[in-house]
């Protein structure tokens, strides 16, 4: 009974790998990896962001300056760079409310490493940043 299965198994696997087509693995695996790079590049950015807005409080008027300017340079970024910041957003929308809040963005530190106690901080830093209507979470618009 276990001879017949192993052959069947053999047979399955020799027929799959004949149509195999290499250079769209390699393509693929290269796409992956050419987002993976990009995501660890952004959130090396957002650390470094995150430590400099802890370093000093901004004002409402800074926060909505900075959303202004932020939102034209996004409105610059092409296609691909967009999708990539909004997959990002609505990674850290754990309740999918269109909102993140601070627990939600210090989820991403703790996870990259980070104590939790600087996790928040850095968290809530950041979110005062760019708090142009003073909720308290980022809001995607």
């Amino acid at each position: 009974v276990v001879v017949p299965r192993i052959l069947r198994r053999l047979t399955v696997r020799q027929s799959i790998e004949t149509k195999k087509d290499l250079k769209s693995i390699m393509r693929v695996t290269l796409e992956g990896n050419d987002g993976l790079v990009r995501d660890v590049l952004i959130l090396v950015r957002l650390v470094g962001l995150a430590r400099r807005a802890s370093e000093g409080q901004p004002s409402p008027h800074d926060a909505k300056n900075t959303v202004t300017e932020w939102g034209e340079k996004f409105s610059d970024l092409p296609e691909q760079r967009r999708s990539d910041l909004w997959n990002i957003f609505a990674m850290w929308d754990a309740g999918n409310s269109g909102q993140v809040n601070p627990m939600e963005l210090s989820q991403t530190f703790v996870i990259m490493g980070y104590e939790e106690d600087l996790a928040i901080k850095w968290s809530q830093s950041l979110l005062q940043l760019v708090d142009d209507d003073r909720t308290g979470n980022l809001t995607w618009r």
